[in-house]
């Protein structure tokens, strides 16, 4: 990757850590967790429209899987992926698709670097959260 790359997620990531922990979810154990909505303004921020993040969803039965690739200059950069259960959660019962989608991005973000602290599912958020 070029030097600009480097810059790029460089201040990306450092913005991430410099974010307030106002508008950081609680999680087990006094932790706070950035959302994949948050990181994925952040990312935006510093790459715009130069890099992909692309998602593809495949339903099977009662299980949604989803991997999501990001992409710059055409290469690979980081992959995420998800699986949830229809059958499993009040959310999923009615939103497995999109849980799934933003759990893979999620995970392709921080293999990028953008962390939002650990890599915590989305039943474990839930969880958390209540």
């Amino acid at each position: 990757m070029t030097k600009n790359f480097n810059t790029k997620l460089e201040n990306a990531t450092n913005e991430l850590m410099e974010l307030d922990d106002k508008l950081k979810v609680p999680t087990k154990g006094n932790k706070r967790y950035v959302m994949v909505a948050d990181r994925v303004r952040i990312f935006r921020k510093h790459f715009g429209t130069d890099a992909i993040i692309e998602t593809q969803v495949i339903h099977d039965g009662n299980f949604v899987r989803s991997e999501s690739k990001i992409i710059i200059d055409g290469r690979v950069i980081a992959n995420g992926n998800a699986e949830e259960n229809r059958n499993f959660g009040m959310i999923n019962k009615t939103s497995a698709t999109e849980a799934c989608e933003t759990s893979s991005i999620g995970r392709a973000l921080a293999n990028l670097g953008l962390q939002g602290g650990e890599y915590p599912s989305g039943d474990e958020m839930i969880t958390a959260i209540n």
